[in-house]
């Protein structure tokens, strides 16, 4: 008894430290990150064509592309090439890119 009793008083003075040791919320203006996804699906039905820019919580900005096929492919290469071109101009500096089939996740940092 006296065995458990330690046990769930080591897990609650464990849990009660991790919660209290967590990072304060830095505000938005402070925010030096910027995740740039880009959603391209090639099937239709799955979803809208789009580029998700994510600032911070409660900012993020959606730019529709068009549906993904041989005619639009220009155009949608335009609309990424300036979207990336104004998030330099913003002062933000490509820290990383990944992408797959559908998905392409960029992450940049403010200098």
């Amino acid at each position: 008894m006296k065995k458990v009793f330690l046990a769930l008083l080591f897990l609650f003075a464990t849990q009660t430290t991790f919660a209290q040791s967590e990072p304060t919320p830095t505000p938005a203006t402070e925010l030096r990150i910027l995740v740039m996804r880009v959603f391209e699906p090639h099937t239709i039905g799955i979803g809208q064509p789009m580029i998700l820019l994510t600032y911070g919580p409660g900012r993020t900005e959606e730019i529709l592309l068009k549906k993904v096929n041989k005619d639009n492919a220009a155009f949608n290469a335009e609309v990424l090439q300036k979207t990336m071109e104004r998030i330099k101009n913003e002062g933000y500096v490509l820290m990383t890119a990944t992408g797959g089939d559908f998905f392409s996740t960029y992450i940049f940092e403010k200098k």
